[in-house]
């Protein structure tokens, strides 16, 4: 399999980022064998990411075949994020008015770890997709959220390209009592799909780095001012989600490169995020870089509204699990590894650690 299929997933991807943009100074080349376009230095990152013609889904599949004319492929068209034009600009600028509010998050943290959100209660593993969501429904709707979680975990599921005919068939079940729940308004359930798994992968990569870095765990411990410094290098030096994908409707160019309608590009939102134009020194973890650069949430009309929120859900929760007596957090996050994902850098703990 090619190495940047897997990458995500790898101990140090970060290697093999170097090589691509030491081999490709431009920044995007295309790969033959996997017959699409590479972008892997900032620059290009930056230029796929802000370019107006490419779009967020392959023109002649906006919806995955595998799960179109399904309650869970009616939702996936709904979300404005799967979608570009006016059906993306509406579900924005409401997704952005929505999400930018001065949320109590540290009440709703604390309401969600009170009924049962703790690892001392419920396995860490399934907490950091889990626990995120229900703090999202307590600042959104209050009260419990009950099967929530399940139900989003079981319709993203449905949407991987490698899902079954019974993951599918969980997922469109899922999807409907999503729809239902949300008033058939698929951007607020997207409200939930994505905190799930971003979240869960900026959780993960903050407790990796408070055991990676030396004297880390007790910086911040110590000092709860560090938490949006902490949260946006470690998505900066070790992102959750590591690529994202453009495709062209139109022939166009692209970065100096001509490319064809259908054409597809993977955009390397983490080796954008270690290249030294972008970041001086960038292998070096360090809270306080100056005008630090990070393409971990987007740029341009797709950058994601909600990412100020995220961090603050996921360091709230990750402070309320570590201040909790119960259970010693840095003992059962010593080893890791991180679950097979085409795009996501999801961490995995081992609690026997």
């Amino acid at each position: 399999m090619n190495p940047l299929l897997t990458a995500p997933h790898q101990p140090d991807p970060y290697a093999l980022y170097a090589q691509l943009r030491a081999a490709h100074p431009t920044g995007l080349h295309h790969d033959a064998e996997l017959k699409l376009w590479v972008a892997s230095s900032a620059a290009a990152v930056e230029a796929v990411l802000r370019h107006p013609a490419l779009r967020v889904r392959p023109p002649a599949e906006p919806v995955p075949a595998s799960v179109a004319d399904t309650p869970s492929g009616a939702l996936f068209g709904g979300l404005m994020r799967q979608n570009d034009g006016p059906v993306h600009q509406r579900g924005k600028a409401w997704a952005t008015a929505f999400l930018q509010r001065d949320w109590p998050i540290g009440d709703a943290v604390r309401t969600v770890v009170r009924e049962g959100a703790r690892p001392a209660v419920a396995p860490l593993n399934a907490l950091l997709f889990e626990a995120p969501v229900r703090v999202l429904w307590a600042l959104v709707h209050g009260g419990e959220a009950g099967e929530l979680p399940g139900d989003v975990r079981a319709v993203i599921a449905s949407w991987s390209p490698t899902a079954d005919a019974a993951t599918r068939s969980a997922g469109s079940d899922a999807a409907t009592r999503l729809l239902a729940r949300c008033e058939g308004d698929a951007n607020r359930v997207g409200l939930f799909t994505q905190t799930c798994e971003a979240t869960a992968g900026l959780m993960g990569a903050v407790l990796v780095a408070l055991q990676r870095e030396p004297g880390l765990l007790a910086r911040w411990l110590a000092d709860p001012a560090l938490d949006e410094a902490l949260a946006l290098e470690v998505a900066r030096h070790d992102p959750p989600v590591q690529n994202t994908r453009r495709f062209a409707a139109d022939d166009g160019e692209v970065h100096g490169r001509r490319v064809q309608a259908g054409d597809a590009i993977l955009v390397l939102l983490a080796s954008a995020n270690r290249d030294p134009a972008a970041n001086p020194e960038p292998e070096r973890f360090d809270l306080h870089r100056t005008h630090p650069r990070c393409f971990t949430w987007g740029l341009g009309g797709h950058a994601c509204p909600g990412a100020a929120l995220s961090r603050g859900i996921a360091m709230a929760l990750l402070r309320a699990w570590h201040d909790d007596d119960a259970v010693r957090l840095d003992t059962i996050t010593r080893r890791w590894h991180h679950r097979p994902s085409p795009n996501g850098r999801l961490a995995q703990f081992d609690a026997a650690a």
